[in-house]
């Protein structure tokens, strides 16, 4: 009997430490996610990319007959083109705030690693599309810049709305 005390006191140990691994395990992805919550970041997030679907909706309806009647069908092309590069960019900038989201602990890779990829396809774009007498470069320039401001510009003042940040200690 006294052989068996030790044992069963070892399998309680081992149970009771597993069980505060789980606990601790579960508390660290509580704290996260309440942080994550905590201050709205879901709600600032969705409504930042909606933000910016709707910004880049309306200057796509907007810029492409415009071009087209002010510099003929090379300015459709370019607009066309301009806002097909400014919706991958929002494709990858949108997949990053849902990787952020996920993994609130990696925010800056992710953001940086997003704006990398960003800066690559537009340089890629622009240089592929370059030399192609069909597409008028300025137009291209023009609702590029046009559409990285006012997304921008609308996407941190949805964000701002909406996440209260208030500091305090944890």
């Amino acid at each position: 009997m006294n052989e068996d005390a030790p044992a069963r006191r070892r399998q309680e140990t081992e149970a009771e430490s597993s069980a505060d691994k789980v606990s601790k395990k579960t508390s660290v992805v509580r704290a996260t996610s309440s942080v994550q919550d905590r201050y709205g970041a879901r709600a600032a997030i969705r409504k930042g990319n909606r933000a910016v679907a709707l910004i880049l909706g309306i200057l796509t309806v907007v810029a492409i007959p415009l071009a087209g009647v002010t510099r003929s069908w090379p300015g459709a092309l370019g607009a066309a083109a301009g806002m097909a590069i400014m919706w991958i960019v929002a494709a990858v900038g949108i997949g990053a705030n849902q990787l952020v989201l996920r993994d609130p602990r990696r925010t800056t890779a992710f953001v940086f690693g997003a704006y990398l990829v960003k800066l690559v396809i537009v340089i890629a774009a622009v240089a592929a599309l370059r030399p192609l007498p069909q597409v008028d470069n300025t137009v291209i320039f023009l609702v590029l810049i046009v559409a990285i401001l006012l997304t921008t510009i609308g996407e941190a003042r949805a964000v701002s709305r909406t996440n209260k940040l208030v500091i305090e200690k944890l």
